[in-house]
């Protein structure tokens, strides 16, 4: 699997077309809900365009850097039952074997959720900012060091 890291332009032009989506879809929310570690990223990109406070969700289904079952829930920041989940966005960085997204959604169905970017165009989000190629591992910026022209280092 071949890796491609995603620059910080890259990055701001996916949640640029995903807010845009947003706004044109004419749908307001109460608060975007940010899947905590990578959601928190476009979350703040997005509460800020849109104007939302944000709540945190603390979900993974990665185990070292693989997908896998859903292995912790906590809920920061609100009851552990999300109220009005209509009214709320789900938010993260990727939408890669699904796990996360479809785990949420199987307990609040009307959910809207929106991601930077999908691994595939066969998705179930409301919203996305950009579909790349499966086989590529996604470096996001935050995740790495990077000075403009190369990485640096290894992800986090």
């Amino acid at each position: 699997m071949t890796n491609k890291l995603i620059t910080w332009t890259d990055f701001y032009d996916a949640n640029n077309r995903l807010t845009a989506q947003i706004k044109n879809n004419g749908k307001e929310y109460d608060y975007i809900l940010a899947i905590t570690r990578g959601g928190v990223f476009p979350a703040y990109f997005l509460a800020k365009a849109l104007n939302l406070p944000i709540e945190t969700l603390n979900l993974s289904s990665y185990k070292d850097q693989k997908a896998g079952q859903i292995k912790e829930v906590l809920v920061d920041g609100f009851s552990k039952r999300v109220l009005n989940p209509e009214k709320c966005l789900l938010v993260d960085d990727i939408f890669d074997s699904g796990q996360t997204i479809k785990y949420v959604q199987s307990l609040y169905p009307s959910i809207d959720t929106a991601c930077t970017f999908a691994r595939w165009p066969e998705h179930t989000l409301t919203f996305v900012g950009g579909v790349l190629e499966y086989e590529t591992w996604i470096d996001f910026p935050w995740e790495v060091m990077w000075d403009g022209h190369e990485k640096l280092s290894a992800p986090l």
